[in-house]
This record gives structure tokens, C-alpha cells and sequence, in this order.
């Protein structure tokens, strides 16, 4: 390949490969946005696991209540 032949061909690899690369870029995004509506996901998973938690406390406080009455504790 002479000098003038790959001073013509390099334009259109440099092109394609920006093309790459803009597709690239494109992926990488639309990757962050996905990974930004599982962090609200995986926010909401947390709280509502945290209110489970709170319920499952004030479950065990209200039977220990009621052993320490049947138990005449009260």
C-alpha cells in the first residue's frame, strides 16, 4: 500500500472507529441509567425491609406483654 493509499484509508477507519466508539459511549449510559432505577429499587427493598423489622420488634415487645401477664409478671 503506497503513502497515498493509506492516507485515504486511514479518514474512514478513524471514522469508523469514532462510530465505535459513539456506540460505546451510548451503551455505557444507557447502562448508567438502568443502574440508577435499581439504586430506587434496591432503596425502597431497604425500607420496607427496615418497616419489616420494626414490625417483626413490636411483635416480640407485645408477646413478651402478654408471657409477662399470663405469667402474673405485670
Amino acid at each position: 500500500m503506497t503513502p497515498d493509499e493509506r492516507k485515504a484509508h486511514l479518514p474512514k477507519i478513524l471514522d469508523q472507529h469514532n462510530e465505535a466508539v459513539r456506540t460505546f459511549r451510548a451503551s455505557s449510559d444507557a447502562f448508567d441509567h438502568k443502574v440508577e432505577g435499581m439504586r430506587h429499587t434496591m432503596t425502597a427493598i431497604q425500607e420496607a425491609n427496615q418497616a419489616q423489622r420494626e414490625a417483626i420488634d413490636a411483635i416480640i415487645a407485645a408477646n413478651n406483654a402478654a408471657l409477662a401477664l399470663f405469667n402474673d409478671e405485670a
